[in-house]
């Protein structure tokens, strides 16, 4: 055995607490739709190509008369305010 038993499962602890970080962290990384004219995303979803199906075009048209553009967005939660519904 290379060290004490505890100091193994300190280890084995700490991989596993980054591997929940890592996981939750590619959970949040998101693709949508932004719209130059309204200011705001629209079709959020989890992957680039679900966002342009969309669209007939996959937002080429859009985006070649600069209406808007399909970018990458990190979604993070925030608390509710109390007596707000989740």
């Amino acid at each position: 055995m290379l060290g004490k038993e505890e100091e193994y499962m300190s280890v084995k602890e700490q991989m596993r607490e980054l591997y929940k970080k890592e996981n939750k962290m590619k959970r949040q990384v998101m693709w949508a739709w932004w719209d130059n004219k309204t200011k705001s995303f629209h079709y959020i979803y989890g992957r680039e190509n679900m966002v342009k199906m969309c669209s007939p075009d996959g937002f080429r048209n859009k985006e070649s008369k600069k209406e808007g553009k399909v970018v990458r967005v990190v979604v993070k939660e925030y608390p509710t305010v109390k007596g707000e519904k989740k």
